[in-house]
């Protein structure tokens, strides 16, 4: 026991109690467990009436989003982490394959809560996306998970229209609570958990990273990185941290997951124009890199083969390596034309020149 004086000083004393040996009533014991109602007692379970592992039936998406749960899916601004959330709704609502090959799905009616963009920015990426009318919206409605009459509402919506899936997005705008408080946070999450366990639905929540400031330093793909308490990670059945990687290629991190190992990092490219949007999906992170390095050095290797000074297309080298992705082939002549040696000489055209050509050109 530690004991603080007058003074501020602490000290300790040791107490030692010394109860009476007393006997045990062997058959008041048995009197008591024959008493006692079912009802009194813990619903405990042997180790044989446990559950077994969740199969492929417990999960929305295949080692992406489990039943019942609540997913993160985290990311700094502008790295397309609403349209990331809508594919996935699209993916569900159309029962389409996703398209990152280890992700598989049954399908099922989504609940999109958007509180960040305007109603008709959401329309336009709906419609390059193709996501047809089953995808529920709930725009700038100021809904408020805290709020006990919404989430009244909430229930009743996901009854009437069997929703499976609930995106929010983001996070911090669907509550009022102080986001690095575990006293605000914790008990909030456990009520939202119980929500799904009871309505059998799965809540995707749209977050942000914590910046790099006051001594922390962000690390890249890892679940401390998540903006708030740590009482958040805690109550997450899965979470995913979306990063850059170049000008359009992201990098999906899986930095938890309850029910099976964290899959390794996952590339994808987002092709994002006037008419459409879509995924592009790439491999695994590290699996790419080693293939833009082997294919760096083959197109080395096919440029000194041109006529020096002679110039080649991009399409031509598209043909030439057709085995490989187009965005490959394009990350790689990047880095290709790093070396003076090889130049891109305009939009499309690339050509090697000797060592005396750069100095004569200077």
């Amino acid at each position: 026991t530690f004991i603080q004086n007058r003074y501020g000083q602490y000290g300790s004393t040791k107490m030692v109690i010394k109860l009476p040996n007393i006997p045990i009533d062997e058959e008041a014991n048995k009197k008591f467990r024959e008493s006692v109602d079912e009802a009194m007692l813990l619903p405990t379970k042997t180790t044989d009436e446990l559950e077994d592992m969740p199969d492929g039936d417990a999960w929305i998406i295949k080692d992406l989003i489990m039943k019942k749960s609540i997913c993160v899916l985290a990311g700094d601004t502008g790295v397309f982490k609403t349209t990331f959330a809508m594919q996935i709704a699209k993916t569900l609502t159309e029962g389409e394959d996703f398209f990152i090959p280890r992700f598989s799905c049954k399908g099922g009616n989504v609940l999109f809560v958007n509180e960040e963009n305007q109603e008709f920015i959401m329309k336009e990426r709906a419609n390059k996306m193709k996501i047809n009318g089953n995808l529920h919206w709930l725009n700038w409605h100021g809904f408020n998970i805290g709020n006990s009459d919404m989430m009244a509402q909430l229930r009743a919506t996901v009854r009437q229209k069997e929703i499976k899936l609930i995106i929010l997005d983001p996070f911090r705008n669907v509550h009022d609570k102080d986001e690095d408080r575990a006293d605000d946070i914790s008990p909030l999450l456990k009520k939202l958990l119980e929500f799904c366990q009871e309505e059998d639905v799965s809540i995707l929540l749209l977050h942000h990273l914590r910046k790099s400031q006051g001594g922390f330093q962000r690390r890249k793909g890892v679940i401390d990185d998540l903006r708030g308490s740590s009482s958040l990670a805690n109550k997450l059945s899965s979470g995913f941290i979306l990063t850059k990687q170049g000008d359009n290629g992201l990098v999906l991190w899986n930095v938890k997951n309850r029910f099976a190992p964290c899959n390794k990092p996952i590339t994808f490219g987002v092709d994002y124009t006037d008419e459409a949007i879509n995924f592009i999906y790439e491999g695994e992170y590290g699996t790419q890199e080693t293939k833009i390095n082997k294919l760096v050095i083959e197109l080395e290797e096919y440029l000194k083969s041109i006529r020096k000074g002679e110039e080649t297309s991009r399409k031509h080298i598209g043909e030439a390596f057709k085995d490989y992705d187009d965005r490959i082939i394009g990350r790689a002549l990047k880095k290709v034309i790093e070396h003076p040696q090889y130049q891109k000489v305009r939009r499309g055209i690339y050509r090697f020149i000797s060592e005396q050509q750069i100095v004569s050109d200077k």
